[in-house]
């Protein structure tokens, strides 16, 4: 029992499989060229529509831009209107006279008539006067009055040197200190007055000037002399304008200050 037909009978078979293939694709491809085109095109019309305008060259360029759309919302540009002016020609002097006698009669119908006006003569009406309007005064916002405030020094050691006494009202500063009193000193306490110091708030600093140098002596930033400030901040390690700011109101006022030096 054979299992391959002949090398001849092969040979022939394959001849036969090819051209039957080649075959049906070239029944393919006839069928294929011969159905109609799935995308339809419009034909091509003989003569192109008209154009209203001629295309501008310089359009969409630097010298001509495109015109931007109108965003939403925003109103519709309104062209004006150029009305052309028109020059009448004077009247004659007779007839100006007939016009502003008419005007007047009309003006003063519930009065008496007014008597006519002669040939030539031209009546003007004569301008309403109008009496100016009466100022009325304002009143101005009273002003604070100016306060005086009493600084007593307290604690004060010897009589050597002098006694600096400051009100500031912008920082524990020369610049935010704009009022200063020198007293001499003397041991126990001394006084001091501000006159004219306007309302509001401020720290009141003090320090004993031992030496007379008329500086604050320190050392490394720290204070050498006795010093004071209001409202205890001189107890505090770092005091700052908050610390010893307080209300100083029109009139009378009267703050003391105790003098204290680093280390008790």
């Amino acid at each position: 029992m054979r299992m391959f037909p002949p090398p001849e009978s092969w040979q022939t078979t394959m001849r036969f499989t090819a051209i039957l293939l080649f075959g049906i694709a070239a029944v393919a491809t006839a069928e294929a060229q011969s159905e109609p085109a799935r995308f339809g095109f419009l034909p091509m019309p003989n003569r192109l529509p008209t154009l209203l305008f001629a295309p501008d060259p310089l359009a969409g360029t630097l010298l001509r831009p495109l015109p931007r759309p109108a965003p939403p919302g925003a109103l519709p540009e309104v062209a004006l209107e150029v009305v052309p002016a028109v020059v009448t020609e004077p009247l004659p002097a007779s007839e100006q006279t007939i016009e502003a006698t008419t005007a007047s009669a009309d003006a003063d119908s519930d009065s008496a008539p007014a008597a006519p006006a002669l040939p030539g003569e031209t009546t003007a009406a004569l301008p309403e006067v109008v009496p100016p309007a009466e100022e009325v005064p304002q009143e101005e916002a009273p002003k604070p009055s100016a306060s005086t405030v009493t600084v007593i020094v307290e604690n004060i050691e010897s009589g050597s040197g002098t006694i600096n006494v400051a009100m500031c009202d912008k920082g524990l500063s020369r610049e935010g200190c704009p009022y200063v009193r020198e007293v001499p000193a003397q041991a126990g306490f001394i006084e001091t007055e501000f006159q004219d110091i306007p309302p509001g708030t401020y720290a009141v600093v003090g320090y004993h000037d031992v030496n007379g140098n008329d500086i604050f002596d320190k050392i490394f930033g720290m204070p050498r002399e006795p010093y004071a400030l209001s409202n205890q901040a001189s107890d505090k390690l770092v005091p700052t304008f908050n610390d010893a700011a307080l209300p100083i109101k029109s009139g009378a006022n009267a703050i003391i200050i105790r003098l204290t030096k680093l280390g008790g």
